[in-house]
């Protein structure tokens, strides 16, 4: 059975068991059995957020989800919307698997290094977490005013490896130059996330010294192309199928060949791209190939005194407030209009948190950019994609440069 045939059996799994699936269905009036691959509905992010809560699990997975049996994580909302993912712990390993051979193969990193990646899902007011192998730092410390001491703590953690941003690379990169050195240990980085050019990458090589790859992927399917050292993206054939879809964006679509629990197919990711199939790599694998094309940037806020800071600091402070309204904030897109004034816009479940919102943005944003500095916030019913990237870009900078 070959990878498309793959995901069109966990197709007709999901139109059969997933309460979503089969009201696309009914609403479509079609029939998922009878149906080519190429004719089953795409879905989108903005479908997924307005459907029902938990509408997207499969009725086989109730009881482990109400057991407390599933794995759980959180889009990090760097799109401009919040919704939490579920995974059956089996299938996640497995969907984790061809990633952790080929990191091993490729680059000799394997599960039990040390190794450290930056997150927003840290309870507000803790920066850093050691867990086991892994040194977890909150992207709240992404200033210049907190940044050296995250990295202090990097070099005293020693990692073998560190899964990065380009952008927050960029920051390491200046605590290198300001003479803090290197971690002893450290001999590989790993990008994701955001789109990595050839200067960001050739700087981290050259002031870390180490070997670095790019892997891209979400947090609904996991692993969908990773780079081997001969420069090509290897789509992850056991994990997903990746679709270029013929439109004049070329947008990519995904159907997770290995998350049953909560099924995404043909998931449109927002990205856009070139799937080459049957490509014969030198470094011995065989397969398709993903040249991605350039999409999301990381555009940097301005304070009013003329501090740079990294978009990571506001989207913090977002799912900050999305985790004390329990979760009920749908999208957002934080605009700055000029160096002492921004715009918040945000989609709410419900209209009777606004107040509860708007107070918390309020707050949250002045203790961070000052009592001086302007912030409009506007409840609108949906945020809609750019239409030349196709993406909801949660932070936007219309200052004139």
């Amino acid at each position: 059975m070959n990878t498309k045939e793959k995901a069109l059996q966990v197709a007709k799994e999901a139109y059969t068991l997933v309460p979503f699936y089969m009201g696309l269905e009914e609403a479509e009036k079609s029939d998922i059995t009878n149906m080519q691959f190429e004719d089953i509905p795409i879905i989108t992010k903005e479908m997924i957020g307005q459907a029902q809560e938990r509408s997207l699990l499969s009725s086989r997975y109730i009881m482990a989800d109400l057991t407390g049996k599933l794995v759980k994580t959180r889009t990090s909302g760097t799109t401009g919307r919040f919704s939490e993912i579920c995974w059956d712990r089996a299938d996640n390993n497995r969907s984790l698997t061809t990633l952790w051979i080929y990191r091993k193969k490729y680059y000799g990193v394997k599960p039990d290094d040390k190794m450290c990646f930056f997150t927003l899902d840290l309870p507000k007011g803790k920066r850093y977490l050691e867990e086991k192998n892994k040194l977890i730092i909150s992207r709240e410390t992404l200033c210049e005013s907190v940044i050296e001491e995250a990295y202090q703590k990097i070099l005293d953690f020693d990692p073998v490896w560190m899964i990065l941003q380009p952008s927050i690379a960029i920051l390491l990169c200046e605590c290198v130059k300001k003479g803090y050195g290197i971690p002893d240990s450290l001999s590989y980085i790993e990008f994701t996330g955001e789109t990595l050019t050839k200067e960001v990458r050739n700087r981290v090589e050259q002031l870390f010294g180490c070997i670095t790859a790019d892997q891209y992927g979400t947090k609904e399917v996991n692993s969908i192309a990773y780079e081997c050292p001969e420069g090509k993206m290897h789509c992850m054939e056991a994990n997903v199928f990746l679709e270029e879809l013929e439109n004049e964006n070329q947008e990519l679509c995904v159907t997770t060949l290995q998350n049953h629990a909560m099924p995404y197919v043909r998931f449109r990711l927002g990205d856009r791209g070139r799937v080459i199939h049957h490509v014969e790599c030198k470094c011995g694998r065989k397969g398709d190939v993903l040249e991605l094309y350039p999409g999301r940037t990381n555009d940097w806020g301005i304070l009013p005194d003329g501090t740079k800071v990294n978009p990571y600091m506001f989207l913090q402070r977002m799912t900050y407030i999305n985790r004390e309204c329990d979760q009920m904030l749908l999208q957002y897109q934080i605009i700055q209009q000029e160096t002492d004034r921004f715009l918040v816009r945000v989609v709410v479940e419900e209209d009777e948190i606004q107040d509860l919102v708007r107070q918390m943005i309020k707050k949250e944003f002045g203790e961070f950019l000052g009592e001086k500095v302007q912030i409009d916030i506007h409840f609108e019913h949906m945020i809609q994609p750019d239409q030349t990237t196709g993406k909801t870009l949660p932070f936007i900078n219309r200052i004139q440069r």
